[in-house]
């Protein structure tokens, strides 16, 4: 696809966003210690907390902490009680004389507080009375203030050091190493201490109920703790810990830096791992069973928080706006330890992934420069410019450096960084001095700059002089976006089965390349996907033909995608060889898939040959299967589509390719498809996969009787998951229709934030002017930052969208009229 910048780019800051730039501190942060006394009945804790300060400059008078909605008792200074004012966000503390440089201040704060963010009780309740009992904390971003008197913010590191008293029948876990562990008046009293200094946001804890086991690798103590009755999942989710570790130290040539490494499970967690330093925390939906395993594996999760142990808490971003040293790298690294634990096909798929997932940021919500300090939460940031797109930024950086100056240069990174927290500049002038490239180029136009190449590729061939000349053109353009990217880049040149990869670099806005040789039966362009861009280029259906036949991975995925806009019964056989005969599960997949999306009689009679083909084979990776379920929702209102789906809904047995065949029956929305729907809801999964794909079946099939359903399986007592699907499908149904507000604004305020989202998305599919008032109350009460961003953006394409919805609404009833004719006259033909 080619973009036309002009129209479709959308910029990240909203108009009153403004500059934010590092913060001020006149004293260093050097140990917190805090007796915390967690009140489980009333969601209170009671701190008791000593924090040593050292004085960067002479005459100190007064210390400004941050310290969120609390009751301050008191503050005290050897001894001496201090006076202090206090906001309900920040406490200024006077001292009793005046501090010389580099001396240390030591206060002691006696608070309490009923936290609204930082740190969460978990617990049984009318609605889920099985809910286990439980403490944690989350301080990523600026969160740690809500129960710890401190400098909240990345550019100041610290020792820790928590004493809890707690339930004699729990446990706690926190950063560091156990110091003491004891038993007195009923109660437990654990105390933790991190001798590491790190930002304070990673300063941790949880409390519970929990089973923990133990384990060794290279003298470093492994915990994994989870709620106790899922202790028999820990080893599915946590067996390959021990192998990340080895593997990273290895390739980063950085042993692990800590003593310990911890990964406690908890119930409700609000994000999906949180990289503590030495003590992750991690989400329940992580463990799974055997028959959701393959289809998820945590092995992405664990090894993304576990080089973060490296990559941003050893190291870390000393401002919100350089994240991506954090993100990037943690990202990175879990596709280079599937390159490891999966190959190197799985690698290139993993960052195919990243790709999409970054560009689908871009172009459906906005385009930003990576770093960028131009705001208003710190949370907003956390996106796929920052993850994804980082990634793929550091995969670029490792193709232009070669693999072993590549981590020859992480491995000085971490040794010169070990400790601090830094920012992009940090890195790029170590990049500099370690390697003797400036790459200035390389950083202004992928970090600072938003954004990616757009080429339209074009080739001729003269017959006399046998010369092949192919030009790229960049047609990428918009604010903040550079005009001409400078890359290098592959060509794979194809004459039968012989190949031959030629490299040039892409420096101008138009520019000719010519090559001396037969005219080839195939030319892949950037045959491994290593540069991030959106690619024209158009060539005859028997080139792409070969190319999908004897080339590498990532060349098959794109010459099919390529192949499949083209239809015809050659294309329709291409397919069916790979998705039958090709060994790697993704290209299977992506066959799959692309057969689905021609929508033509051909097609589908080809993917319920391959259906048939596969049915029952378990040899046959399940994911394969999931996209067969998946692809057979193009069809709409096909009856051989429908008793395709309805086969997989009898005899699968697992869950993912079971909810995708829900969905699909839904989305071809036949007058059986309510019916079918509504019978799925009986079946029972991990994480209520299933009953998630009835949900999205009856948003797609849009049909009103649907909203009884999707009503009861919104409502608390449901798992949060299917609830998030329920209240997203009640958008779809409701698109225009106002008689589903009402709902959809009480859970706009609903305790879980995966229902909050799920609410504001179908708000705005919606669409309704009426909605605005409730979405700008919402706003203001709101605490996680993406909402906030999620609701202002809603706002503004309603009013922006009003006009047009209606006759998209229209149009779109009208396709599906037409498609679903001409399935009827197809299969009459074929009859």
């Amino acid at each position: 696809m080619i973009y036309d910048f002009e129209e479709e780019y959308k910029p990240f800051a909203f108009p009153d966003y403004r500059k934010k730039y590092e913060r001020d501190r006149n004293f260093k942060q050097v140990h917190i210690f805090v007796d915390l006394y967690p009140d489980f009945k009333e969601r209170k804790i009671v701190g008791f907390e000593k924090i040593t300060l050292k004085a960067i400059y002479d005459d100190l008078e007064t210390v400004e902490l941050d310290a969120y909605e609390m009751n301050i008792n008191h503050v005290k200074y050897d001894s001496i009680e201090c006076k202090f004012n206090y906001d309900g966000r920040e406490i200024v503390i006077f001292l009793p004389k005046r501090i010389k440089k580099d001396s240390n201040i030591d206060l002691e704060i006696e608070y309490s507080a009923k936290p609204k963010r930082g740190i969460f009780f978990i617990g049984p309740d009318e609605y889920y009375p099985k809910k286990p009992l439980q403490l944690w904390s989350q301080g990523e971003d600026e969160d740690t203030r809500y129960w710890l008197v401190c400098y909240d913010f990345p550019n100041e590191r610290s020792t820790t050091e928590i004493r809890i008293t707690i339930p004699s029948e729990f446990y706690a876990i926190s950063n560091g190493t156990l110091v003491n562990d004891e038993y007195k008046d009923g109660k437990r009293i654990m105390h933790w201490r991190e001798n590491f200094p790190h930002p304070i946001y990673l300063t941790s804890i949880a409390a519970g109920k929990f089973f923990v086991y133990e384990d060794e690798i290279d003298n470093i103590k492994l915990h994994y703790i989870v709620p106790e009755e899922m202790r028999n999942f820990i080893k599915r989710s946590f067996i390959n810990t021990p192998d990340m570790i080895r593997h990273f130290s290895r390739i980063i040539r950085f042993p692990y830096p800590y003593q310990k490494y911890s990964q406690v499970v908890v119930n409700d967690f609000i994000v999906g791992g949180m990289e503590n330093i030495n003590a992750t925390t991690l989400t329940e939906f992580t463990l799974h069973d055997e028959k959701a395993h393959n289809d998820y594996m945590s092995e992405g999760l664990v090894s993304h928080e576990l080089a973060h142990q490296w990559f941003g808490d050893m190291i870390t971003c000393r401002d919100w706006s350089h994240a991506w040293l954090n993100e990037g790298f943690a990202t990175y690294m879990n596709a280079v330890y599937f390159e490891h634990f999966l190959g190197y096909d799985d690698f290139l798929y993993e960052l195919y992934q990243d790709e999409l997932n970054y560009k689908n940021e871009f172009s459906s919500d906005y385009a930003r420069p990576i770093v960028t300090n131009i705001y208003q939460y710190p949370g907003e940031l956390f996106d796929r410019h920052l993850y994804e797109k980082a990634s793929r930024v550091l995969h670029m950086l490792r193709d232009e450096l070669g693999d072993e100056k590549f981590w020859s240069f992480i491995n000085s990174y971490l040794n010169t960084f070990t400790g601090k927290s830094i920012d992009t500049y940090d890195f790029i002038n170590l990049l500099k001095e370690k390697t003797g490239k400036s790459m200035e180029f390389f950083f202004d136009q992928w970090i600072f700059h938003a954004g990616h190449p757009v080429l339209d590729v074009s080739y001729t061939y003269d017959n006399s002089k046998s010369i092949l000349k192919l030009t790229f053109e960049q047609k990428q353009g918009g604010k903040e976006i550079p005009d001409v990217f400078i890359f290098k880049l592959k060509i794979a040149f194809y004459h039968g089965e012989k190949r031959e990869v030629k490299e040039i670099r892409v420096s101008e806005r138009k520019q000719d390349f010519n090559f001396q040789m037969d005219m080839p039966d195939a030319i892949s362009i950037d045959p491994e996907n290593t540069i991030l861009k959106e690619i024209k280029f158009e060539r005859t259906q028997r080139m792409l033909i070969h190319q999908i036949r004897y080339g590498i991975t990532m060349e098959k995925i794109e010459g099919m995608s390529a192949l499949s806009k083209m239809g015809g019964s050659d294309a329709i056989e291409c397919l069916m060889e790979q998705a039958l005969g090709e060994n790697f599960w993704a290209v299977r997949r992506e066959a799959i898939i692309n057969l689905g999306k021609m929508k033509t009689e051909g097609a589908l009679r080809a993917l319920i040959k391959i259906k048939e083909s596969l049915s029952g084979n378990k040899l046959v990776d399940s994911r394969v299967r999931a996209a067969i379920s998946e692809a057979l929702g193009n069809f709409i209102g096909s009856e051989e589509a429908l008793k395709a789906l309805e086969d997989i809904i009898r005899n699968e047995t697992k869950y993912l390719a079971i909810s995708k065949a829900y969905e699909s029956v839904g989305k071809i929305r036949h007058e059986k498809s309510f019916e079918i729907l509504r019978d799925g809801l009986s079946k029972d999964s991990w994480n209520e996969t299933i009953r998630q794909g009835v949900m999205r079946g009856l948003g797609e099939l849009r049909d009103i009787r649907g909203k009884d359903i999707l009503i009861e399986n919104s409502k608390l007592g449901k798992h949060v998951l299917l609830r998030s699907s329920a209240v997203l499908a009640l958008g779809k149904i409701g698109e225009g229709n106002k008689e589903l507000l009402p709902w959809l604004y009480k859970y706009l305020r609903d305790p879980y934030l995966q229902v909050r989202r799920a609410a504001v998305q179908a708000i705005a599919n919606i669409g309704l002017m009426e909605s605005i008032r409730e979405l700008e109350d919402a706003f203001i009460s709101e605490q996680d930052a993406h909402i906030k961003r999620s609701i202002r953006k809603t706002i503004n394409e309603i009013i922006e969208g009003k006009r047009e919805r209606e006759e998209i609404r229209n149009l779109r009833q009208e396709v599906d009229e037409l498609r679903k004719k001409i399935m009827e006259i197809n299969e009459k033909v074929v009859k």
